[in-house]
Order: structure tokens, then C-alpha cells, then sequence
């Protein structure tokens, strides 16, 4: 195993810079994914989504928990290959993580319910 002067392991530091690499391609991706989105959601998808919602006539907070609800599932759905390969997948292959993608898939719920949970009382 090839050490540098500071003790560092080379090849871990050669696997970590690429994988640095590969995560900020991700990251650029996902932000044009994202502003594509948000660009269709101002300009009227979510009046789309919000004329959805008011046609089934529940009263006003059942209609902003849903709608609210229905954004946070639109935006986790794009979200989620994302978090799969640079959170998952990439980990995995680098040897950084042992987590099984059940368990992965366990955080991810864990999260999407406290993050729904969240905008739902913060946004209502």
C-alpha cells in the first residue's frame, strides 16, 4: 500500500478524487433537471396541479396538505435516481459503504416522511 508523506493511502485518495468528479457531473445534472421543473411548475403546472386538487372540493387544509403533498412526491420522484447513484450506488462501488439497497431504501423513507411531515406544517 503506497503512502503519502502526510500518511494518506494513494489509491484511496485517487478513488476519492474521482468520485469527487463523477459527484459534481451528478450535481450539474440534477440542477438543469431541476430548473427544467421548477421552470414547468412556475409556468403553470402547478396552477395545473392546484386546479386538480381544488376540483375534488375538500375543505381548504385537506386541499393545501395535499397539494402540498403532491409537490413533495413530484420533487422526491425526481430526487430519487439522483440520491441512487450518487448515494447508493457510487458509494457502494468505491467500497465507502456496505449498505444493502434495502436498507438504503429504509433512509430514504425515513427521510421523505420526516421531510413531508415537515413541509406539511411548515407550509400549512
Amino acid at each position: 500500500m503506497a503512502v503519502d508523506p502526510w500518511g494518506f493511502d494513494r489509491e484511496r485518495q485517487a478513488i476519492a478524487r474521482r468520485l469527487r468528479t463523477m459527484r459534481l457531473r451528478l450535481s450539474a445534472a440534477r440542477s438543469a433537471v431541476f430548473a427544467t421543473v421548477v421552470f414547468g411548475l412556475v409556468f403553470g403546472g402547478s396552477g395545473y396541479i392546484r386546479d386538480a386538487v381544488l376540483s375534488l372540493r375538500w375543505p381548504a387544509w385537506a386541499s393545501s396538505i395535499l397539494f402540498l403533498s403532491v409537490l413533495f412526491a413530484f420533487f422526491a420522484a425526481v430526487e430519487m435516481p439522483f440520491g441512487y447513484i450518487g448515494g447508493h450506488r457510487w458509494e457502494r462501488a468505491c467500497g465507502l459503504s456496505s449498505q444493502t439497497f434495502l436498507a438504503w431504501l429504509k433512509d430514504v423513507a425515513k427521510s421523505l416522511g420526516l421531510g413531508l411531515g415537515a413541509s406539511i406544517v411548515s407550509g400549512s
